[in-house]
């Protein structure tokens, strides 16, 4: 936000140009955001967004002669609310509009992420779990917020998001209500303690249902799997991960099984020449569900230490 120029005119002004671009009145009753009477919900989401942008919260935000703070803080805790469909609908929109200025050779992806969603002061918040950071090596208390985005390698795109807590027990902190799963609220209860591979694969279905047209598919070590590969085959499209280097995952290498380690020590003997934009690259099989599945694993060198690599998989 530190390069949007903070004027509340010319904020106004972008966001009447955006509802029209992306149709938000039609987008809000879709995502179930609708009024029987009063204000419209494109002039609350309007405010909302100015104050955001302004950088202040609802307490602290100026007043609107319109309505009262209530009103927006009413339409947010709304739970008929889909926001995950809202997410969906506004990127899909925005996607289309980009596409008109995008270069048709480019390789369009869809992005699998996940961040650490701390609350750390947080006593009974529903859903509330310990959640293991990977770049400090500890627990928090918060939540895993899985995103799915869209990318043609110069913009990037959120287009579906998940909440995700924690399926163990010894883990979970605040309260986890059996709701209908008919619900809106018992679907997003249940989707929360699933595995979150499971998860992804779901909001890439979402994706795909709604017309987004990526034919590959992004993700770090944490969902690359012999079988997240597997499964995004049945769909049609191609699964680019970087492997972690574990002798609990095996494949085929000329007959005989070994892990990223050793098939990286072979090629270092062996007398074939590094590459230019990266060190090796090998074809080997994995074993899903009794099916052979290829695969080719790029050896690069890990950014800025040369002596480490980092492992491709496609």
């Amino acid at each position: 936000m530190s390069t949007i120029q903070h004027n509340t005119t010319n904020i106004h002004h972008s966001f009447r140009h955006f509802s029209k671009l992306v149709h938000l009145p039609t987008i809000l009753r879709r995502a179930n955001i609708s009024k029987s009477r009063g204000v419209r919900p494109e002039l609350l989401f309007e405010w909302l967004l100015t104050t955001i942008f302004n950088r202040y919260s609802i307490f602290r935000a100026e007043k609107s002669t319109a309505f009262s703070k209530r009103t927006v803080r009413n339409c947010l805790n709304n739970a008929h609310t889909n926001w995950q469909r809202l997410v969906r609908l506004i990127g899909g929109q925005l996607i289309e509009y980009v596409q008109y200025f995008t270069d048709s050779r480019r390789r369009q992806a869809l992005i699998i992420d996940d961040s650490l969603f701390k609350r750390e002061f947080s006593q009974k918040t529903e859903l509330l779990a310990r959640v293991f950071d990977h770049d400090k090596q500890r627990y928090f208390k918060g939540f895993r917020a899985l995103t799915l985005g869209w990318s043609d390698g110069n913009t990037f795109l959120p287009l579906h998001f998940a909440l995700m807590s924690s399926r163990k027990p010894k883990n979970q902190l605040g309260s986890f209500k059996m709701t209908d799963q008919r619900s809106l609220s018992g679907r997003r209860r249940s989707q929360a303690v699933r595995k979150m591979n499971d998860v992804a694969l779901e909001l890439v279905d979402d994706a795909i249902a709604s017309g987004i047209k990526a034919k590959y598919i992004l993700f770090d070590s944490w969902y690359a799997s012999p079988r997240m590969f597997a499964e995004l085959l049945k769909r049609q499209r191609d699964g680019i991960g970087m492997l972690k280097k574990t002798k609990k995952m095996y494949f085929r290498y000329r007959g005989r099984e070994m892990d990223v380690k050793s098939l990286y020590e072979i090629l270092r003997r062996s007398k074939w020449s590094t590459k230019s934009r990266y060190l090796y690259s090998s074809v080997v099989s994995f074993q899903v569900d009794n099916q052979e599945m290829p695969m080719r694993l790029v050896f690069v060198a890990k950014r800025g230490k040369a002596d480490q690599y980092l492992v491709l998989a496609t």
